[in-house]
């Protein structure tokens, strides 16, 4: 729709909340593990958990940061297919 605004919500979805934990093995790259939480804090067993790599890729021009999600079930499917 040219010529609408889009209005951006600035609140957080207290719906939707995270805990991240980050894993690397120091050579290659890192998962981070995103945990579903309700918004109390505890976990959230009705929601998966979200894998997702990074890496950096050397190029001519420098460094290009790669980020991907993993489909994975558990932390060792996730560092088996990174």
């Amino acid at each position: 729709m040219a010529g609408e605004e889009q209005r951006v919500d600035p609140n957080m979805d207290a719906e939707n909340l995270y805990r991240e934990e980050s894993i690397t093995d120091n050579q290659v790259g890192s998962i981070r593990r995103m945990v579903p939480i309700r918004k109390d804090g505890s976990d959230d067993p009705d929601r998966s958990v979200i894998f997702i790599g990074q890496a950096s890729l050397m190029t001519p021009s420098g460094a290009l940061p790669l980020n991907f999600e993993i489909d994975a079930d558990s932390l060792q499917d996730a560092v088996a297919k990174f």
